[in-house]
C-alpha cells in the first residue's frame, strides 16, 4: 500500500523526457541569456534540449547540445556614445520597423538554410522561440508537429498581444517603446495609440505576410500560414513582473518569470572583491552593458562624470572597454569586463548607474539597489521612466549630460535615504511570489507536455476578428437599431403634425 501511494504522489508531477528544440537568432545576448537558466534545468530534468543560438553556450550536461549559427549582423555594431542622436532611437517606430526588416533578412538567407541542414535528421516535440520577430521558425513546429512556447525577453511586445488574446488597450498600457507612461495626458494617450497602431498594422499586415512566403518556401508550400501557428501557441513565459512594469490583464497562457535570469552571486575576481571590500562609503557601479560602449563618449561627457566621481567619498566601478581613462579619478577602477549580477550582489554596491537594460535593472531590483538610468534605445527608456516614478531611480538624458546634472544625480541618490528605502520595499515585491522565477517557468513548461499542449488555457479572443473583439458588429447593430428607432419616430411625429394640420387646416374652412 506504501509503494502504490508513493507511485501516485510521484507520478502526480512525473513528466518523460521530451526533445525541445529552442531556437534564439537575435544577436543580441541579453536575449538568449535570459533563457540559459529554463533550458539547463530542463536538461538535467532528462529532456534531450537542443539550443540555437548566434552565441555559444558553455554546458557539460549529458542531454544538452549547443548548436552555434555563425552570423554577422548590423544589429551587432557597437554604439557609438559619440555620435548618439536620441532621435534617430528614441520613441522611433520607424527604426523599430527597420529591425523587422534587418532580421528577416538575414534569417532568410542565412540562420533557416543552416538549420534545416544541421536538424535534418532530429525529431522534437516541442519548440522554444523567441517572440521578438522571429515567428518565421514557427515553421519547425509545422515539420516536427510540435508544441510551441513562445520566450519574450521583454515585457510584452505589441505585435504579441492578439496571438494571445492579450487586453492591450493603448488607454492604459504604455508603447513597450516609449517612455510615455503617464496616460493621463491626452497626447501622450494619442501617442500611444498611434505608435501601437502603426506597428501592429506593419508587422501583422506586411512583415507577417512577407516571412510567411519564405517559410513556405523552405517548409511547403501547404504548411499552415504563421498567422495560425502563431494562434495554436500553447505558452507564453514573458520576462516581466508587476514590481519592474505597470501592472497589466494576463490570460491564463501568459506567465510572468521575470528575474529567471538572476542566479546566487558567486564570489568575484579578486581584484574586483578587494576594490569592493576596501571602500568604506561602498562603491557605485557603471555599466552600460554589452552594445553600449561607455569608452565612446565624447571628452566632454567623460569628465562630467569624472569630475563629479572625483569628489565623492564611494568608489566607482567602472566597465570601460579601453585599457586607459584619461584623467581617472583615484577612485574609479575601469575594467573591460564584470560579473554584473555578481557584482550588484555584493552587500557594499550604493548605487548602479545603468543604461536602463531590462536584466540590469532586474538585477538591481533584485538586490535592491536604487539606478541613474541613462537609455538609449528600445525598452531601455520605459524601465528607467516607471523605475523613476515609483521613487526607485532618477533619469538622465544622455546628451544634455553635465556635471552639474550628474551631480544632483548620483548625490541624491546616494545620500537621499528614500531612494534605498523605495528599492527595499520594491525589492521585497519582487521576491514575494510562490515559485522562484525558474521553478514556475519550468513546472509551465512541463506542464504544457503533461496536457499535449494544454490548449485549454487559450481564451476564445485569441481565434476573434479584429472587429469581434472590439464588438463593433454589436455596436453597428445596436447604432443601426437607434438610427431605425430614431427615423420611425421622427416619420412617426411628422405623420401626426402633418394629420393635426390637416384636421386643423379642414376645421377652419367648416
Amino acid at each position: 500500500m506504501k509503494v502504490l501511494w508513493f507511485v501516485l504522489i510521484v507520478g502526480v508531477n512525473y513528466v518523460s523526457g521530451e526533445n525541445i528544440l529552442a531556437i534564439f537568432p537575435a544577436t543580441s545576448r541579453s536575449h538568449l541569456y535570459t533563457f540559459e537558466p529554463l533550458f539547463t534545468t530542463l536538461a538535467s530534468r532528462g529532456h534531450q534540449v537542443v539550443v540555437v543560438s548566434t552565441f555559444p553556450l558553455h554546458h557539460n550536461i549529458e542531454n544538452f547540445t549547443n548548436i552555434v549559427i555563425e552570423i554577422e549582423s548590423p544589429a551587432q555594431k557597437l554604439l557609438k556614445l559619440s555620435e548618439y542622436n536620441p532621435k534617430t532611437f528614441q520613441n522611433n517606430n520607424f527604426m523599430v520597423i527597420n529591425i523587422f526588416f534587418e532580421l528577416y533578412t538575414y534569417l532568410d538567407n542565412l540562420v533557416l538554410e543552416q538549420l534545416l541542414q544541421k536538424l535534418n535528421n532530429h525529431k522534437f516535440d516541442l519548440v522554444m522561440t523567441e517572440i521578438f520577430n522571429t515567428d518565421l521558425f514557427l515553421g519547425f513546429a509545422y515539420k516536427y508537429k510540435a508544441n510551441i512556447i513562445s520566450l519574450s525577453s521583454c515585457p510584452v511586445v505589441p505585435w504579441g498581444t492578439q496571438r494571445f488574446g492579450i487586453p492591450d488597450n493603448p488607454a492604459y498600457i504604455p508603447y513597450a517603446f516609449s517612455s510615455k507612461i503617464d496616460l493621463t495626458s491626452f497626447t501622450n494617450r494619442l501617442w500611444n495609440f498611434y505608435s501601437n497602431f502603426i506597428l501592429k498594422t506593419v508587422y501583422e499586415q506586411y512583415y507577417l505576410n512577407k516571412i510567411s512566403n519564405t517559410a513556405k518556401k523552405y517548409f511547403g508550400s501547404d504548411m499552415t500560414s504563421l498567422e495560425e501557428l502563431t494562434k495554436k501557441t500553447s505558452l507564453l513565459l514573458v520576462n516581466s513582473h508587476p514590481s519592474l512594469k505597470e501592472a497589466r490583464p494576463l490570460p491564463p497562457q501568459v506567465i510572468e518569470i521575470g528575474g529567471l535570469h538572476v542566479k546566487p552571486a558567486k564570489p568575484l575576481p579578486k581584484d574586483i572583491e578587494d576594490f569592493i571590500n576596501a571602500s568604506e562609503h561602498g562603491v557605485v557601479l557603471f555599466s552600460f552593458g554589452s552594445i553600449v560602449q561607455s569608452s565612446t563618449m565624447s571628452e566632454s561627457t567623460r569628465r562630467a562624470f569624472c569630475d563629479v566621481f572625483s569628489q565623492l567619498p564611494q568608489r566607482v566601478l567602472w566597465k570601460w572597454e579601453e585599457d586607459e581613462m584619461p584623467e581617472k579619478p583615484e577612485n574609479v577602477k575601469i575594467v573591460k569586463w564584470l560579473p554584473q549580477r555578481d557584482v550588484l550582489g555584493h552587500p557594499n554596491i550604493k548605487l548602479f548607474i545603468s543604461h536602463g537594460g531590462l536584466l540590469g535593472t532586474i538585477e538591481a531590483v533584485h538586490n535592491a539597489v536604487p539606478i541613474l538610468g541613462i537609455p538609449f534605445f528600445g525598452d531601455q527608456m520605459q524601465n528607467i521612466a516607471y523605475l523613476a516614478q515609483i521613487g526607485v531611480a532618477i533619469q538622465l538624458d544622455f546628451v544634455n549630460i553635465t556635471k552639474e546634472s550628474v551631480s544632483y544625480a548620483v548625490k541624491t541618490l546616494l545620500n537621499d535615504k528614500s531612494f534605498k528605502e523605495r528599492a527595499v520595499k520594491v525589492s521585497e515585491i519582487y521576491h514575494d511570489r510562490p515559485q522562484s522565477p525558474l521553478d514556475t517557468a519550468v513546472y509551465w513548461t512541463e506542464y504544457v507536455i503533461r496536457h499535449k499542449g494544454a490548449h485549454h488555457l487559450r481564451t476564445a479572443a485569441v481565434d476573434l476578428p479584429w472587429y469581434q473583439y472590439l464588438l463593433l458588429d454589436v455596436i453597428f447593430v445596436l447604432l443601426l437599431c437607434c438610427i431605425t428607432v430614431v427615423v420611425i419616430i421622427f416619420y412617426v411625429v411628422k405623420l401626426i403634425y402633418k394629420t393635426l394640420c390637416e384636421t386643423k387646416q379642414k376645421q377652419k374652412i367648416h
